[in-house]
Parts: C-alpha cells; structure tokens; sequence
C-alpha cells in the first residue's frame, strides 16, 4: 500500500473523496486544491483505504494549515470523514482539533469509523437549518 490515489465524485451534492495507499500531507493538499473539489457545501472522505502512518501531529498541524490556506477557493463548510480504525480516528481528531482551534478553517468536520454514520450525517445537513445545530456545529440529535 505504499502508492497513493483518490477518486472524486459528487453524489447528490456531496463531494465524495475515496482515498488508497499511503496518504501524505502533500497528497491530500493536493485532492483538496484540484478544480475538482469544493465545489459543493458538504464532503465525505473515505479514508478507510488510506494508510495513515506517515502523519504524526506535525504533519498533522502542516495539513491543517494548508487545508486553511485554500479554503478561500472552496465552498465547503461540512466534511465527514471516515477512518479505518480507532488508532486513524485518533490521528484525525487531532486534525480538526488544530483545524478549528489552532488554524481557524471554517469547515465543520464528523469523525467515524462508520460510512453509513457519517452519510446520515451529511445528509442531516441539508435538512437541518443552523439554528437546529449545536455549538460544535453537529445537527442537533446526532451528537453523542
């Protein structure tokens, strides 16, 4: 798994990203700033694929900082994201954690290792008008 590939594709105004072989900080950099994505609101990436185990907090600080960097250019402001395994959702948590509190990006972000949790999350998003959202900007009933 050491070659790295994604596939892109919008499934009902969600951009799905799914992600193969070992992920790097320059390789997902460069998914989010392809003409391709941020085109819709809401995102869903499938990392369940991805090997993770070149990303240690600094490269997890430098992809938030660059994910921040090209937000301008993007609509994005939901994103799922589906981890393989507890020891991924660990590393991804830390992510958003510096995304929201140390970068400043705009895009709320779900955690899981469940695809199906994290469509029904996406899919609450279109339905649930902000004032139904919660601090941390999960729909109201979908927080746990």
């Amino acid at each position: 798994m050491e070659d790295f590939s994604a596939e892109l594709e919008v499934i009902d105004g969600t951009t799905l990203v799914v992600a193969h072989g070992l992920a790097t900080v320059s390789s997902l950099v460069g998914i989010a700033g392809c003409g391709y994505y941020g085109l819709t609101s809401r995102s869903m990436w499938d990392m369940r694929q991805a090997d993770m185990r070149k990303f240690h907090h600094s490269e997890l600080e430098e992809l938030s900082a660059a994910m921040k960097a090209g937000q301008h250019r993007r609509i994005t402001e939901w994103v799922g994201i589906v981890a393989k395994d507890q020891k991924d959702l660990v590393q991804l948590r830390y992510f958003t954690l510096v995304a929201a509190h140390q970068v400043g990006q705009r895009a709320r972000h779900f955690l899981t290792t469940d695809v199906d949790e994290a469509w029904t999350w996406i899919n609450a998003i279109e339905s649930v008008q902000s004032s139904s959202m919660d601090q941390t900007g999960i729909p109201m009933g979908l927080n746990r």
